[in-house]
């Protein structure tokens, strides 16, 4: 899987009026689409399945994803993002 655009990488500061989106495309790669399969399917298994990886590695980016999202929300000393909520499934 390629990255989208030369954003992803490493984890940016969170400016709290990026919309949410754009905070995803601060995460790596790996971590945005597991984000992503996660939000389309809200299932470990579908969206491992999805991505063609062991659950245990969907499981274990999903957590380095939430984990940088909150590191860029600490970083801000600001309102934390609402990312679970505010990123709706696209067809």
């Amino acid at each position: 899987m390629q990255s989208g655009n030369g954003m992803r990488g490493k984890v940016k500061r969170y400016d709290p009026n990026l919309p949410a989106k754009e905070v995803l495309d601060r995460l790596p790669t790996n971590q945005f689409y597991v984000v992503c399969a996660y939000k389309v399917h809200g299932d470990y298994q579908k969206g491992a399945e999805q991505l063609g990886i062991k659950i245990g590695t969907f499981k274990s980016r999903l957590s380095r994803a939430r984990k940088a999202i909150k590191q860029m929300e600490e970083a801000s000393w600001r309102q934390p993002i609402r990312i679970w909520t505010n990123i709706e499934p696209t067809e």
